[in-house]
């Protein structure tokens, strides 16, 4: 795909159960994943949502309330 559309932005959908080796598979690609800080606060502080807690290379998104 980047060698027909160099250009793009293309982000990982990485939402459900992240495991290791979808971890490794998205940094292999050099992609960024998804954060939704709906998922972020109610919980412990180790919470992979929560602002403090995301890789440097994600896309942040805020739900709506509903």
């Amino acid at each position: 795909m980047r060698g027909r559309f160099p250009k793009a932005k293309i982000i990982a959908e990485d939402l459900g159960l992240l495991t290791e080796s979808v971890i490794a598979l998205r940094e292999a690609a050099g992609l960024p994943g998804m954060v939704v800080l709906q998922f972020a606060f109610g919980g412990r502080a180790d919470n992979f949502y929560l602002p403090h807690n995301h890789a440097a290379n994600s896309v942040v998104y805020a739900a709506p309330r509903q």
